[in-house]
């Protein structure tokens, strides 16, 4: 059942990620060109190399995997990379093959930065709901008011992906008995 759910994870963040980037095309093009009708497919169109590289690095990156427990930060920072990879190699591949005559240098940086915002946005918010739903079931061991201060700390705090079910204390029978 958890590949199940491994693998419905990973397609609501794919077609989530695909969704966010056009998105951002059609708001890019919308704040660029003071429209509001825009020929859709053909924008989407110009701009999937670079949904395809994202998605490619996205993969390479393991952003597609189940979130481990890193930071926030950490997690924003390679997302932040990735975009800016996608950035350069977008700016590439419109010099080295013009679609149209089209070189869209501010387009791509705009719409970059507004994905970006809406990536982190998205993958902060989905990783944080699947750690904080999925808790891991653990047995605290210790001794005096630390481990129960620690046990009621960890339980009550909502970003925690941990929950203490029971505590064994270290002077209790339990451990000394068979010795």
């Amino acid at each position: 059942m958890t590949k199940l759910k491994n693998k419905l994870y990973q397609g609501v963040l794919f077609f989530g990620d695909v969704f966010l980037f056009v998105i951002s095309v059609y708001l890019t093009y919308i704040l660029r060109n003071q429209e509001t009708y825009a020929p859709f497919l053909y924008i989407v169109g110009l701009f999937s190399p670079v949904l395809v590289f994202i998605v490619v690095a996205y993969f390479i990156a393991t952003l597609y995997e189940v979130p481990p427990l890193t930071t926030t930060i950490a997690r924003v920072k390679l997302i932040t990379q990735l975009h800016v990879a996608a950035l350069v190699f977008g700016i590439t591949i419109f010099y080295i093959f013009p679609m149209d005559g089209f070189t869209p240098k501010v387009t791509l940086a705009l719409q970059m930065g507004i994905y970006t915002i809406l990536q982190i946005v998205w993958r902060v918010y989905s990783s944080h709901y699947i750690r904080t739903k999925k808790k891991t079931r653990a047995l605290l061991i210790g001794e005096g008011a630390d481990y129960v201060e620690l046990k009621k700390a960890i339980n009550e705090n909502p970003h925690s992906s941990v929950v203490f079910v029971d505590h064994v204390e270290v002077s209790s029978s339990l451990l000394t008995t068979g010795t």
